[in-house]
């Protein structure tokens, strides 16, 4: 029985592209990936969420790779472009999760800077009874000790807990560790994918 939901925050309840940024110095999308391969972004990024801070991030990337100073830069000084909006449907169920007498809680990775200017943008965020940030822990899904930190933190059992997030690898972390899983594809499938664990039914 299903008595705690976790959700992951990037791509789950809010809008994360980085393409929305970076098409404003790139022509093409495929421009924007031959950047972000030659860069090795979406490590460089994950790294900020294991705890680095974006003034050292940055400075190591632009000291690998000068001639894209300007470029990597703007990931720092444009990135709430990356966060357009909170994803509607996916909000909605939270809220409802929480009406509902649902324990919820947030895992997410996340760097410490972005996600205290995302905190104060989305009053979502109240709904939570507790919240672990990858940075502030320097661990990142899908580590098993990170999934153990939140359910000893808060006294989870990981059977009675169901985790939701869009990352097919950080789902299957969560399942080694023990944890009830949904993997997130689309906004309208959210709640019909709880009912079919008893939650909201």
């Amino acid at each position: 029985m299903i008595k705690n939901v976790v959700f992951d925050v990037g791509r789950v309840l809010i809008a994360w592209n980085p393409y929305l940024l970076y098409r404003e110095v790139f022509k093409t999308d495929e421009e924007v990936d031959a950047f972000f391969k030659k860069i090795d972004f979406y490590n460089w990024n994950l790294s900020m969420d294991a705890g680095k801070s974006f003034a050292q991030g940055v400075a190591e990337k632009v000291a690998e790779f000068p001639m894209y100073e300007k470029e990597i830069r703007l990931f720092d000084e444009g990135w709430e472009k990356t966060v357009p909006n909170a994803l509607v449907e996916p909000v909605a169920v939270l809220k409802k999760l929480k009406q509902a007498g649902y324990p919820v809680y947030a895992l997410t990775n996340f760097s410490k800077e972005k996600f205290e200017k995302t905190l104060n943008r989305f009053d979502f965020f109240k709904c939570f009874d507790g919240i672990v940030v990858s940075a502030e822990e320097k661990m990142v899904k899908p580590d098993l000790a990170f999934f153990d930190l939140l359910c000893k933190r808060y006294h989870l059992k990981p059977e009675e807990t169901l985790f939701i997030d869009d990352s097919e690898v950080n789902i299957e972390g969560a399942k080694v560790f023990g944890l009830q899983t949904i993997l997130f594809k689309y906004p309208d499938l959210l709640e019909p994918q709880l009912n079919a664990f008893g939650v909201l039914k």
